[in-house]
């Protein structure tokens, strides 16, 4: 009906201003984080970074569309479907890799994880909110995650920490989910991610198969242009690492076993996927 469709199109509008509005409070951190690593931040930069960091996360899968909130349950399935190509031991009850990931207060990837039967013991998960790793944590612990498989820190900071839980980790699938839209973050991510992943051989002494995900808010034009800034520099990591391969999983989904109506884009959030062989 008119109405119904009057629903969803104001719901798809709340849903696109929330995130963008998280987007941009994420992206400022970002910036500011990243300039604290190539100067001292004046006393007001420093303030406003403690102030931003304190703010409760924003993402409440409850405030967005039906549409929005299956677009995420779609991806979450597609993480699932790229840890068990990449470990097939999965399908019967093992689990050799372990999985890093962002995930939020309610803990949606988690909780989607248990219940597709990985051991959470050999999943992470990267948060910069401390109000959101304590949400995670008590969804998690009583599932089996160790209280220190959640890090109150960026993932880039602890994927390139060697003396982090997380940076002594090695991962063979990664979902950046919720990473704003500030470029040089994402890129630092996964820079740090395929230097632990250049060192996972299979059994033929080959590097074994990782997949890697992300999701960046912007313009739908904007967004676009990101995403490839973002693949340019994937590639170029994923050859420094030892890859010969960088296959883009929604240009042929059956063989990765993700479903094939997967959409990549979700009206200001695009999320791409990537298998590196």
């Amino acid at each position: 009906s008119a109405a119904h469709n009057g629903d969803d199109a104001a719901a798809a509008g709340r849903t696109k201003r929330h995130l963008d509005r998280a987007a941009r409070r994420d992206d400022r951190i970002s910036l500011l984080e990243a300039e604290a690593k190539v100067r001292s931040l004046d006393s007001a930069e420093e303030a406003e970074l403690r102030g931003l960091g304190a703010f409760r996360e924003q993402y409440d899968p409850e405030s967005f569309s039906d549409h929005h909130r299956a677009f995420k349950a779609s991806h979450n399935a597609a993480f699932s479907a790229l840890a068990r190509y990449c470990d097939p031991g999965i399908v019967a009850g093992g689990q050799g890799i372990n999985l890093l990931y962002l995930d939020g207060q309610d803990a949606g990837t988690t909780r989607y994880l248990h219940q597709r039967g990985f051991d959470l013991a050999k999943c992470f998960v990267a948060n910069r909110h401390e109000e959101s790793c304590e949400a995670i944590r008590s969804v998690g612990a009583p599932l089996g995650m160790p209280r220190a498989n959640v890090a109150h820190v960026s993932a880039a900071d602890t994927l390139g920490s060697s003396d982090s839980l997380i940076g002594s980790t090695r991962f063979g699938a990664y979902y950046f989910d919720g990473c704003g839209g500030y470029v040089p973050l994402i890129s630092e991510m996964i820079a740090a991610a395929l230097g632990s992943a250049a060192t996972l051989e299979g059994s033929d002494g080959a590097l074994a198969p990782v997949a890697l995900g992300f999701s960046i808010v912007g313009g739908n034009r904007d967004v676009v242009d990101k995403e490839q800034a973002v693949v340019r520099g994937l590639v170029t990591c994923a050859r420094e690492a030892g890859f010969c391969e960088v296959r883009h999983v929604l240009d042929e989904p059956l063989r990765f076993g993700v479903d094939p109506l997967t959409r990549k884009v979700e009206g200001s959030t695009l999320t791409s996927w990537f298998v590196l062989e």
